[in-house]
């Protein structure tokens, strides 16, 4: 009787036939289950999303997934038992990310200065979708509510409930193209913003820097005058506008004078910016000023091919920024030099053959590649 009452079978306006759960009795469960659970549970702010498919006949929309949230302050920020995860579909997938989990439901303490709902979609097909956006128990409270889209660098405001009315629903329609962009699963976050916090967060950002080492980037900042402050986000953002939280967390000295780092080890290509958000046991917060920036452009990208190989096929191919003399070294594993090779190189891809002049017995082998500005790598080769 379950499967009857959770799962349908039906063939969607694009002529795929899809089985997937039915989130409309789906969710009103889990809501009943709440009630039934939770005392004094009625007068608790909600959050929900639907995803419609939009028919291109002009049908009714098809809804194929959603989330719903709720905010108390009897609920915990971290994911727990009161949480439910996302059971993945064939068909398009709608969930929020939080804390490297995908939920469906999730339950939160209520939204102070700012909490963001980042969703993860995927599966999607180039057609027109529709997130349906319904909301309760929020008149009266001072927040208000964004959603930024990503792909297209926008932010629409979303109406929250009204006063004549405990419900309110409001809706946003999005295309995905042809373009691989539209369809990157973390297009869409959503920003509440709570009423402002009366009194200044009594901190100074003495100094703040953000670095790039090699693959990751190093943010470092002092400060001043901390009292009362709970935590440092490291916030980061592509354009410099739309910052989410990279999910590096601090927490505060509160001393006179304090010093921190943190380091993303998933920095953005090419140019990226970072803030700090400062946030007190208050739900006051303060922000950093933003800092730019850029990865450094590599001079040369080198590989062998192919990898492993044979003696009489060593070949190194060179992608380079800058023409001048690269010199190829080619040694044993202990370290012995075996033979060298100098070429001139030019802006482009070249493939570099290496002759040894003497047999080379199976094993490993290092290339050692170096080259104008300073370049240097080295890479291991396998001869069979």
């Amino acid at each position: 009787m379950w499967q009857r009452f959770l799962l349908n079978i039906q063939v969607d306006p694009y002529g795929r036939t899809v089985c997937k759960i039915n989130l409309m009795k789906f969710c009103f469960a889990l809501i009943a289950l709440c009630f039934l659970s939770s005392a004094g549970f009625s007068q608790t702010k909600t959050f929900r999303t639907n995803l419609y498919i939009v028919p291109p006949d002009g049908s009714a929309p098809v809804l194929m997934d959603g989330t719903l949230s709720f905010y108390d302050n009897s609920y915990s920020d971290a994911v727990d038992r009161m949480d439910a995860r996302k059971m993945f579909n064939p068909g398009e997938n709608w969930g929020m990310l939080r804390d490297g989990y995908v939920l469906v439901v999730e339950r939160r303490q209520d939204i102070g200065a700012q909490d963001t709902i980042f969703f993860k979609f995927w599966n999607s097909r180039i057609i027109t979708y529709r997130i349906q956006f319904i909301s309760s128990y929020f008149y009266g409270s001072g927040i208000s509510a964004k959603m930024i889209d990503k792909y297209l660098n926008k932010v629409t405001p979303i109406s929250l409930d009204q006063k004549d009315s405990v419900t309110n629903i409001d809706s946003l329609d999005f295309q995905i193209t042809a373009d691989p962009a539209s369809q990157r699963t973390d297009r869409f976050m959503l920003v509440f913003s709570g009423p402002a916090v009366a009194g200044v967060l009594p901190l100074n950002f003495v100094k703040t820097s953000a670095q790039f080492n090699k693959d990751n980037v190093a943010i470092r900042w002092e400060t001043a005058d901390e009292s009362n402050v709970a935590k440092y986000t490291i916030e980061r953002s592509s354009d410099g506008t739309a910052f989410e939280s990279t999910g590096l967390i601090i927490a505060a000295k509160n001393q006179s004078s304090c010093q921190y780092v943190a380091t993303d080890l998933h920095p953005l290509p090419g140019t990226g910016y970072y803030r700090i958000r400062a946030t007190d046991r208050d739900g006051r917060e303060k922000c950093s000023d933003v800092m730019k920036v850029t990865a450094p452009v590599a001079l040369a990208n080198v590989a062998l091919i192919p990898n492993p190989t044979t003696a009489s096929d060593i070949r190194v191919r060179v992608n380079s920024q800058t023409s001048g003399k690269y010199n190829f070294n080619l040694y044993r594993e202990e370290g012995r030099l075996l033979t060298s090779k100098v070429e001139n190189i030019s802006i482009g891809t070249t493939d570099i053959k290496i002759n040894p002049n003497q047999p080379l017995p199976a094993g490993i082998y290092r290339v050692e590649i170096t080259g104008p500005d300073g370049f240097r790598q080295t890479l291991n080769l396998l001869i069979r």
